[in-house]
């Protein structure tokens, strides 16, 4: 009877301290609230992890377990317009896809449980009509040079990640620490190789990062994420700008909370300061593509 009462108590006392920790970060950062659900994901994107506009064409990626495909999604009404396969690859675990003038990058970095050594990002040229629909992919391979242990640790370590940018002649990759709740910027060649990478700065987030993308012409980059709370998640988004070189925490910084409850998971500028936001679907709820306008809230930036 003691011991189920102390196991009740310690139970009480985690989600109080979860939920005080969820007032005092809304309290600490600006909310947005004036947002909106532009469209709704057919049923087989039901785990859209990587988002990106290119082109006026948007593109998405499922999670892990799916077929190695991208989707081109109709921006008017969610329907597929073209699938993408990647021939030689599997969907291990795509968390985020980026983009330069000539290819796509697919991150294929989830590494919940610690352990992968199988960490790649795929190259893939862009299609030029959506009837291409086949294509091979080179890989870009590499491990963390400060990561030591291989062994399984579901969520409790530092190298899982889940955002990938391009920047120039380089990929960057922010982790998703679930132990620091911060994130981690290491850089990557785009020519393919096997790499070993260092990490070039650190941020404290206060909260998982999920995805990102980068205003190249403005230079801003722009980390999504959530917190995980006992009654759900809470979306948030990093910006940062007036950094140097490739410096991305070394400027001017603001956080802004997403007044909506679900797992953001794709994070892709639609415009200049006008970003897109994808989510799962998760018990009924999610699997859609959020519109925010960021222009008034980081004025001088756009």
């Amino acid at each position: 009877m003691k011991f189920a009462f102390k196991i009740m108590l310690l139970l009480i006392l985690a989600i109080g301290c979860q939920e005080n920790t969820t007032i005092s970060l809304s309290d600490k950062y600006e909310a947005i609230t004036d947002f909106q659900s532009i469209l709704e994901f057919p049923a087989n994107i039901n785990e859209s992890s990587g988002l990106v506009l290119e082109n006026n064409r948007l593109w998405t990626h499922n999670d892990g377990g799916d077929a190695p495909n991208l989707y081109q999604i109709d921006k008017s009404n969610g329907t597929i317009i073209s699938t993408l396969h990647i021939a030689n690859a599997n969907n291990n675990d795509w968390e985020d896809m980026a983009e330069d003038s000539s290819y796509f990058y697919i991150a294929d970095i989830g590494n919940n449980r610690g352990n992968r050594q199988d960490l790649n990002i795929l190259k893939v040229l862009k299609p030029v009509t959506s009837t291409d629909t086949s294509y091979a992919a080179s890989q870009i391979n590499f491990s963390y040079a400060d990561q030591n242990s291989f062994v399984f640790a579901k969520e409790m370590h530092d190298f899982n990640a889940e955002a990938l940018i391009t920047v120039g002649d380089s990929l960057f990759i922010f982790t998703k620490n679930h132990i620091s709740q911060d994130t981690r910027a290491y850089s990557i060649p785009k020519n393919p190789n096997t790499y070993e990478i260092s990490f070039s700065g650190r941020f404290d987030t206060e909260g998982l990062i999920t995805s990102a993308d980068f205003d190249e012409e403005n230079r801003v980059l722009i980390l999504l994420g959530y917190n995980n709370y006992m009654r759900g998640h809470a979306p948030f988004i990093w910006c940062f700008w007036d950094f140097a070189a490739n410096d991305f925490f070394g400027g001017r910084r603001k956080r802004f909370n997403l007044n909506f409850s679900e797992q953001t998971e794709g994070i892709t500028f639609s415009e200049p300061g006008v970003i897109l936001i994808s989510t799962e679907k998760e018990d009924g709820n999610g699997g859609n593509i959020w519109q925010i306008d960021l222009r008034q809230r980081i004025p001088d930036t756009w």
